[in-house]
Parts: C-alpha cells; structure tokens; sequence
C-alpha cells in the first residue's frame, strides 16, 4: 500500500493487477456487489462513520482472522486473539481505534461467516448485542 491507497511501484502488468484486484474482490464479496453492499450499509449503521474508512479496517479484521483461524485451527482461539492481543497490529489507524470498536469489526466478519447468496446479515443491533456479549468473555 502506497499513498492513498495507491501503490508508489507496482511491478504488475495492468492485466495482472486487475486480476489480483478480482481475486481479491472475490475473496472478501464472494456473493457480489450485493454483499458489498449490504456490508457498506450495516457498516454505516453501527458506526456512523465514512464507509471507506470502515470498509478498510473490516477488510484488515478479515484478513487478520482468516490468517488466525489458519494458523491455530480453531476459530474460538483465533476469536479470542483478534478481540485480546490484535494480534500485534502495527498499522497506527487501527491502534486508534477503541477496543469496543475493534470487537464490533470482528462481530461484523464473524456474522459475514454465515453469509449466503441471499446476502442477508443480521441487523446492526444484533451485532451490537453480540459484540458486547463477546467483549464480556
């Protein structure tokens, strides 16, 4: 990542950055625009905040899970290592962000988990109730 989101040198042809960018997009929406969507709106209700900005750090709390759960093989302790140790996030946007805010992202990819093709998430309160039941643990 570059300034912006902008990458400063890119190494790729222009076919093979747009293919890593599909892959990448087919990763975190595997249902489409749709879920994208869905996602962006459920977002902007639980933090009353720009969807960009949010959209970026669910993307980051997905990445992070995924790599947990990979790397301990049960989704309770990769849970539990994204809400307790952030996993030693260095990035400085996310170490601004309030742990309850934190748990609420991880609440949201959680739910995306059981996410079909009708793209239907729980409701913004139900991912508050349950983000706080998880910051209780």
């Amino acid at each position: 990542m570059g300034i912006f989101g902008k990458k400063l040198f890119v190494w790729q042809s222009a076919a093979d950055q747009k293919r890593e960018q599909e892959l990448y997009a087919k990763w975190a929406f595997p249902y489409g625009d749709k879920q994208r969507d869905n996602l962006k709106s459920l977002l902007v209700d639980i933090f009353n905040k720009d969807e960009g900005f949010n959209l970026y750090i669910y993307l980051t709390c997905k990445e992070m899970y995924e790599k947990a759960l990979s790397d301990y093989g049960c989704r309770d302790l990769a849970i539990e290592e994204l809400i307790d140790n952030r996993m030693g996030i260095r990035l400085q946007i996310i170490k601004k962000i309030k742990q309850n805010e934190w748990v609420k992202y991880v609440t949201l990819v959680l739910a995306d988990e059981n996410v079909n093709e009708n793209c239907e998430y729980p409701t913004a309160d139900k991912i508050l109730a349950k983000a706080q039941e998880l910051e209780r643990k």
